[in-house]
């Protein structure tokens, strides 16, 4: 998967610490993976959701 911008990522978890844990996971998963279903993503995300052409994944 590629990750559009890590750099925002950084800035929010810089303003939100509690979410900081999560993001750093989400990124070394999403960015190593090559998923190519919803099916693949929910795997490892289960709240994940499609929504037009964008990934939503709930936390």
């Amino acid at each position: 998967m590629h990750v559009i911008s890590y750099r925002r990522l950084r800035e929010y978890a810089g303003k939100h610490n509690d979410c900081n844990d999560c993001l750093d996971n989400w990124y070394k998963v999403a960015s190593k993976a090559n998923w190519s279903n919803l099916i693949e993503v929910q795997s490892v995300f289960p709240t994940a959701e499609a929504v037009v052409q964008q990934l939503i994944i709930n936390n």
